[in-house]
C-alpha cells in the first residue's frame, strides 16, 4: 500500500469514528437544555402548575397548518326544527386548517354563544376539548324565539403554546421598565418576577422594595448607580415575540365562524324560570360553581342562581352601602366600580382620580350617607404606559393585613388580579393568590364580619399581544378553586364570565351597561334587603 493510500485510509478512518462518536455523544448525553429543565422543574408538590424551564421555540409558524374558522363545520348531535324553553342545545364542532385538512388533535380554545338581538338576549355556553380536533359544545336555550348560534375560534394551540414559552423563557411576555434616578440622570432597565431576564446577567434583587413580592430589574451599567436607585417603572413597548408570531397572534384570535346558524325555540313562557333565592340570601359556596351564571333577555342580565332584589337606584345603593367601607383592590376593571359609584352617589373624590389610568390610591366617601370607598392597584407586575413610583404597588396581602375594620364600618373588599397577571408564567400567578388567600384567612380571622368578593376573569374581543384570555381564564379559575376550597362558604366568588363572553364585549374594558350590570349583580350579592 503505497504512502498516499495509507494517508487517505487514515483520515476515513478519523472521520468515521469522529462522526461515531459525536453521534453517540448527542444521542445518549442530555444537552445543556435538558440539564436546566432537569434542575428547575422540581417545586412543591402544592403547585397546580408546574414551574416550566424555557423550550426552544420554532422559529418558523406554518400559519397554514394553524385552525381556521372558515373552513371548520358544526353539526348538531340531536338537530330538530324546534326546541323547547330551559333545554340544553348540543353540537360536535371540527376543525380544519386553511387548506381543508381535518386538525386531529385538540387544545385549541372556543366560545359557544346564542344570541337574538331583537330581544335584547345572548347566553354563553360551554366547550369541551376531545382532544382530536373536535370539540362538543353545550349552550342553554333560555327564552323562546329564533336565536343566532355563534362561534369563536379563540385562538389555536400552537400560538398560545408559543406565548407560554415565551412568558417561561423571559419571565414575562412584556417587560416592565424600571427606571434608575442619580443627579437628575435616569436609565431604564428591564425588570420582572423572577431572576431570569434573558441577555443580562447582573441584576438588582427589588424584593424587599417591593413589600417583598419578588421583583429583580437589570442593575444600571453606570458604577455610580445602585440598585437603590430604582425609584419609578414604566411599561416597555416592545414585546417577548418575534415580529412574525406577533402579527399571527393578532390576525389569528377570536375569528368567528362565518357560517349563520339559527335555532328555533318554543314553549309557554317566553324565558325560562330562574331561581326565586335572593342573591344575598344565597349561600356562599353556591357562588363558587361555575355553571351557566346568567343570560341577557330584554337587554336585563338575569342570574341563573338567585334574583336579584336591589334596583339600580340611587336610593337602593345608598342603602345597601351605608356605614360600609368599600375597599377595591386590582387593576382598572374594578376601579371602574369607583368611577361608577363615584358619579351615581356622588362621592366626594379627597385622593387620587378615579377617571385617571395612573396606578395610585383613591379615596372617595359621600358624608351625608356615610359611605366610603377605596382603590388600589394590586402589587407587582403592574403595566402602565406613563411613568409611576413603586412604592404605590402595595402587594394585596398587605393592604388586607393594614385594613383597619371598626365596629360601625364593616368592609367590603372587593379582590380582582386578572390582566396585568396575564403576562407573567402561570406559576407566579399561582403564588400571587396563594399569597392573596393567606391574608384573607388572616383578615377573617381578626374581623369575621369583613365581606370578601373575588371578582373573577372577565372577556373580550380585543385581540392583544398576551392576553390570550380564554386560556388564562382556565388557569386562574383553577388556581382560585384550588387556593380558596376551604373559604368558599366564606368568601363570594363573581362569574363575570358569562356576562362579557354572551354580550361579545369588545374592549378591555366593557362598556357602560355591562359594567352597571356587573355592579348591579356586585350590589345584590353584597348587601341585605
Amino acid at each position: 500500500m503505497t504512502s498516499v493510500a495509507k494517508k487517505r485510509r487514515f483520515w476515513c478512518l478519523l472521520i468515521v469514528t469522529s462522526c461515531t462518536v459525536f453521534f453517540v455523544l448527542a444521542r445518549f448525553l442530555p444537552l445543556s437544555d435538558n440539564i436546566q429543565i432537569q434542575r428547575t422543574a422540581a417545586v412543591p408538590s402544592t403547585y397546580l402548575f408546574r414551574k416550566m424551564a424555557a423550550q426552544k421555540r420554532d422559529a418558523i409558524l406554518n400559519t397554514r397548518t394553524l385552525p381556521n374558522s372558515t373552513y371548520s363545520r358544526i353539526s348538531f348531535i340531536d338537530r330538530r326544527q324546534t326546541y323547547k324553553v330551559g333545554e340544553v342545545l348540543i353540537v360536535t364542532i371540527t376543525l380544519y386548517d386553511s387548506t381543508g385538512t381535518r386538525i386531529r388533535s385538540g387544545g385549541d380554545m372556543l366560545r359557544l354563544l346564542l344570541k337574538e338581538a331583537k330581544l335584547g338576549a345572548n347566553v354563553n355556553g360551554n366547550v369541551t376539548d376531545n382532544g382530536d380536533g373536535t370539540y362538543t359544545g353545550k349552550v342553554l336555550l333560555p327564552w323562546r324565539g329564533e336565536s343566532q348560534l355563534v362561534v369563536y375560534l379563540s385562538i389555536p394551540r400552537q400560538l398560545h403554546e408559543i406565548v407560554v414559552n415565551a412568558a417561561n423563557e423571559y419571565g414575562t411576555m412584556r417587560h416592565i421598565l424600571g427606571i434608575f434616578t442619580r443627579n437628575n440622570t435616569n436609565i431604564r432597565t428591564p425588570c420582572g418576577p423572577i431572576k431570569v431576564i434573558k441577555g443580562f446577567d447582573s441584576l438588582c434583587n427589588l424584593t424587599e422594595m417591593a413589600y417583598n413580592m419578588p421583583w429583580y430589574c437589570v442593575k444600571p451599567k453606570p458604577a455610580e448607580f445602585t440598585c437603590k436607585h430604582w425609584t419609578l417603572s414604566v411599561t416597555a413597548s416592545n414585546f417577548t415575540l418575534s415580529p412574525s408570531v406577533t402579527h399571527a397572534l393578532l390576525a389569528h384570535q377570536h375569528k368567528v365562524f362565518p357560517k349563520k346558524t339559527f335555532i328555533t325555540v318554543k314553549g309557554d313562557r317566553t324565558s325560562m324560570r330562574t331561581s326565586e333565592t335572593p342573591c344575598d340570601k344565597r349561600p356562599r359556596e353556591q357562588t363558587w360553581d361555575f355553571g351557566t351564571s346568567g343570560f341577557y333577555y330584554n337587554y336585563t342580565w338575569v342570574n341563573i342562581g338567585c334574583r336579584n332584589r336591589y334596583k339600580m337606584t340611587r336610593k337602593q345603593y345608598s342603602k345597601c352601602l351605608a356605614h360600609r367601607h368599600l375597599v377595591l383592590i386590582g387593576d382598572s376593571n374594578v376601579r371602574s366600580y369607583l368611577e361608577f359609584f363615584t358619579r351615581f352617589l356622588k362621592l366626594k373624590i379627597t385622593s387620587g382620580n378615579p377617571f385617571d389610568n395612573k396606578p395610585d390610591l383613591v379615596f372617595g366617601h359621600n358624608i351625608s350617607q356615610s359611605i366610603s370607598a377605596m382603590w388600589r392597584p394590586h402589587g407587582v407586575p403592574y403595566f402602565a404606559a406613563y411613568p409611576y413610583r413603586n412604592e404605590v404597588l402595595v402587594p394585596t396581602s398587605v393592604i388586607l393585613d393594614r385594613l383597619k375594620v371598626l365596629r360601625d364600618n364593616r368592609p367590603i373588599v372587593v379582590i380582582h388580579l386578572w390582566s396585568h397577571m396575564l403576562a407573567i408564567p402561570i406559576h407566579i400567578v399561582e403564588e400571587r393568590i396563594r399569597d392573596v388567600r393567606k391574608a384573607v384567612e388572616r383578615l377573617l380571622s381578626r374581623a369575621p364580619n369583613v365581606t370578601v368578593v373575588i371578582k373573577g376573569p372577565q372577556s373580550h374581543l380585543e385581540s392583544q399581544i398576551y392576553l390570550q384570555v380564554d386560556f388564562k381564564r382556565v388557569s386562574f379559575e383553577r388556581i382560585w378553586q384550588h387556593e380558596f376550597r376551604y373559604l368558599k362558604n366564606k368568601v363570594i366568588y363573581l362569574n363575570y364570565w358569562d356576562i362579557t363572553t354572551g354580550s361579545e364585549s369588545k374592549q378591555l374594558h366593557p362598556s357602560q351597561k355591562i359594567l352597571s350590570d356587573m355592579v348591579n349583580t356586585f350590589i345584590n350579592h353584597v348587601c341585605d334587603v
